[in-house]
């Protein structure tokens, strides 16, 4: 849609118009998520700490406590549930659908240029998968197995509805843990 203007007054800058007007890299992302791949791969890292720090959002938000790990360790984050009762939390994060509309996340450690490339996690290198979709901040948690986790327009629907539905769930073995006695 074409907004209207009046004779001698200017249409309203676009942002993408604004951002051209900034040549410093810094600002490549100013338009996310509506950036080139190439832009979205340049700044892969970020966009994926953007990630966890939604994911600190939800877990916060819920009155839990998420905090980093180390840079080496095969998870992102502790979820601390009681002082002593924690869970190991890896985040993937995308910004797009597939051509079908779904936003497929692949759970492998690596980088596929680095000299050991991509390659699966070992059992036991984390509890819970967390998915996040940035754009629409939607967040999933799941303890399902698999190296890969779909998200279909109806579970999308569905996780924006009840946000804090996929957290309890992947909670739930520590209820007994949490339940005052």
């Amino acid at each position: 849609m074409t907004q209207l203007t009046l004779p001698g007054f200017a249409p309203p800058p676009t942002l993408a118009s604004l951002i051209r007007r900034f040549d410093h890299p810094m600002h490549a992302l100013a338009a996310y998520p509506e950036v080139e791949p190439a832009i979205r791969s340049q700044f892969a890292k970020q966009i994926g700490r953007s990630g966890e720090f939604l994911v600190d959002s939800v877990t916060h938000r819920y009155g839990l406590r998420s905090l980093p790990s180390f840079e080496d360790e095969p998870f992102d984050r502790h979820l601390i549930i009681t002082p002593r009762v924690f869970d190991r939390m890896q985040i993937k994060t995308q910004t797009a659908p597939n051509a079908m509309g779904n936003y497929v996340f692949t759970f492998a450690k690596g980088y596929s240029r680095s000299g050991q490339g991509r390659r699966p996690y070992e059992a036991g290198d984390y509890d819970i998968k967390v998915c996040v979709i940035l754009p629409l901040n939607a967040v999933y948690f799941t303890r399902e197995q698999g190296h890969s986790v779909t998200i279909t327009p109806l579970l999308l629907r569905h996780i924006l509805d009840f946000p804090q539905e996929s957290l309890f769930a992947a909670l739930r073995p520590h209820m007994m843990d949490v339940t005052p006695s």
